[in-house]
């Protein structure tokens, strides 16, 4: 079951403006969640070559699509089950110039076209919204080419200082979200049938992930929303200047799955791109 469900992300993306496409070169302590992500996936998807397929699942409004066809020339595409998420996504790339194929669909339920096609497959705050956490990794598996990997990403909500301010803040968004801690996140990876590559917790602070999108006075939305900014960088300021602080269960914002499907190593370039 999605928690969530369509109407919810249908009038949430309703009248926002548009993402900018994510600029991995931008240093600004404003743009560090990106560049850490930057770095995360420059690891991660290394065995991709120029050419290979990536599908977003949950791709509604994408910054990352752009980027993932500019850094890696990858051939990208994106699939979401929100009409007006999936229209903004097609307006991104195009504003981009990038090309790429946007796919109005249910994962549970996808084209038959896309099913054993791509070499990578990411998503962003989205498994955590079905109940069944597993079943969500399976029907991304799905999409992944033998050996193909499998980058997941989710709030920290499982017993955490996020999920503890994000249940006080801002209940009826919590409340469309299944509280998963690093445990519960690897232990889906395993349960869909996955090669767990890792699991951890990523990001010491991001306040701003704690989302607040449900307070009806927008004045109070904008000033806690520049609160959330403020502390954010003036944590990552120290951490630029050798106050490190390493992730973890309290505060990270992030958690991190990379898995791999079941059989065999990353498939040949010919393979991916059949």
């Amino acid at each position: 079951m999605d928690r969530a469900g369509k109407d919810y992300w249908d009038s949430l993306w309703e009248d926002q403006p548009l993402p900018q496409p994510v600029d991995p070169t931008d240093e600004s302590l404003g743009n560090t969640v990106k560049v850490r992500f930057h770095e995360l996936f420059e690891r991660e998807l290394a065995g991709l070559a120029p050419g290979d397929r990536l599908l977003e699942v949950g791709c509604a409004r994408s910054a990352w699509l752009p980027y993932f066809a500019r850094q890696y020339g990858l051939d990208v595409s994106g699939l979401d089950y929100s009409d007006e998420g999936c229209q903004q996504a097609r307006a991104v790339l195009a504003h981009a110039g990038i090309s790429g194929s946007i796919i109005h669909g249910d994962m549970f339920d996808p084209p038959d076209e896309l099913l054993g096609r791509f070499g990578a497959v990411v998503s962003f705050g989205l498994v955590e919204h079905f109940s069944d956490t597993a079943a969500a990794h399976a029907a991304l598996a799905r999409f992944l080419v033998p050996g193909g990997v499998l980058i997941t990403v989710i709030p920290n909500m499982g017993r955490s200082v996020v999920g503890l301010l994000q249940r006080t803040l801002d209940r009826r968004v919590y409340d469309v979200h299944i509280p998963l801690d690093r445990a519960q996140l690897r232990q889906a990876n395993l349960d869909a049938g996955l090669r767990l590559a890792s699991c951890r917790y990523f990001l010491s602070w991001n306040w701003s992930v704690i989302n607040i999108s449900d307070w009806r006075d927008a004045a109070w939305r904008r000033r806690a929303g520049r609160i959330q900014s403020g502390l954010s960088k003036a944590m990552w300021w120290l951490e630029r200047r050798g106050l490190t602080f390493p992730p973890n269960r309290l505060t990270s914002p992030y958690i991190v799955a990379v898995a791999r499907s079941p059989t065999g190593d990353l498939a040949t370039p010919a393979a991916r791109k059949r």
